[in-house]
């Protein structure tokens, strides 16, 4: 793990791991936890990380990017802005975890909304039907906490165009919002 001061000169024509190693890190001097990944499948290519500690003491790594992706300047302000959020309190893989934790629109209907409404509305079929017909093929890959207002007015206006009587369009809209709601 040698330490010092990383340069683009350094980054452009040094980035190599020594023989017989499959991975070695160069750490920052300017930048304290900033560092580049490189692997001896890919020379001449680093990944910038910055190493710090969560509030557990347990050493963390997150990833900034790859050396061709950014530059040295951009590494080290997101590792300066980085470590000055954790200094007041953020936890970047809590927050990450966290983000990876919401269900899409489709995780949600398949796996909680449709197996709960199935015992309780008699609508159950007509339901599932216009969330497999018409909500999945829009919202089916969205994350349940992306889905805004604006693109629910498209997709209502959308089933318009597409020739959908008002009243089915209105249905489907309905059956979004009963079944997002947050409380329900």
């Amino acid at each position: 793990m040698p330490v010092l001061k990383l340069t683009p000169q350094f980054i452009a024509t040094s980035l190599t791991c020594p023989d017989g190693k499959t991975r070695v890190e160069y750490c920052d001097t300017d930048v304290p936890g900033l560092y580049i990944a490189v692997r001896a499948a890919s020379p001449g290519v680093g990944v910038f990380y910055i190493r710090w500690k969560d509030p557990n003491s347990k050493t963390c790594h997150t990833k900034l990017g790859r050396t061709i992706d950014i530059d040295l300047a951009e590494a080290r302000k997101a590792a300066r802005q980085l470590r000055n959020d954790i200094a007041l309190g953020a936890n970047p893989q809590a927050d990450a975890r966290a983000a990876k934790a919401v269900p899409t629109v489709t995780e949600f209907f398949e796996e909680q909304y449709l197996p709960y409404a199935k015992p309780r509305k008699r609508s159950y079929r007509r339901d599932e039907e216009m969330y497999r017909l018409r909500i999945k093929e829009q919202f089916g890959r969205v994350k349940m906490n992306e889905v805004t207002r604006k693109q629910v007015q498209l997709f209502h206006n959308r089933l318009l165009a597409d020739g959908l009587k008002p009243a089915s369009a209105d249905h489907c809209v309905k059956l979004m919002r009963r079944a997002l709601e947050p409380g329900c």
